[in-house]
């Protein structure tokens, strides 16, 4: 893994980490916790499943389903095969992109998603590094 993948990894790895940690539990920060709470009341208004389906999402149960997966990936990327990192980003874009959607369909002013936004430019940079290593690693070239 050459130094910018590897630098790049590392910073989705501990975004999604600690966002994931900050989700499930409030021993970390109980003011973010309590915060992801609130949130995730108002997330759960405008899941697509709610608009489209009218099927009530359960606030508490979206957020540690999103905490988990974010938890869960984060280590899958520092410890899972290729085809499983792979996957795990691109459930992470999907993800960013429902964030995204979720903070427009609620008003919310457009900087309110530059997070998931960075978060997604970050994913789509770490997969072509890490697709361009495993097309040179078959070719014989060195990465490092």
């Amino acid at each position: 893994m050459g130094f910018l993948h590897g630098f790049v990894t590392f910073l989705i790895v501990f975004i999604f980490a600690a966002s994931g940690v900050l989700k499930l539990t409030d021993k970390v920060n109980p003011e973010i916790y309590q915060h992801m709470k609130t949130e995730f009341v108002k997330y759960a208004k405008v899941h697509p499943c709610t608009i489209l389906f009218d099927y009530e999402v359960k606030s508490d149960l979206y957020r540690v389903v999103i905490g988990w997966i974010e938890l869960v990936g984060a280590v899958l990327l520092l410890v899972g095969p290729a085809p499983i990192k792979i996957l795990t980003q691109l459930l992470f874009m999907v993800i960013m992109i429902g964030a995204v959607y979720t903070l427009r369909m609620l008003g919310e002013p457009p900087q309110m998603a530059i997070p998931a936004g960075v978060s997604f430019v970050l994913l789509c940079v770490n997969l072509f590094l890490m697709l361009r290593e495993e097309k040179d690693v078959k070719k014989g070239i060195k990465t490092d």
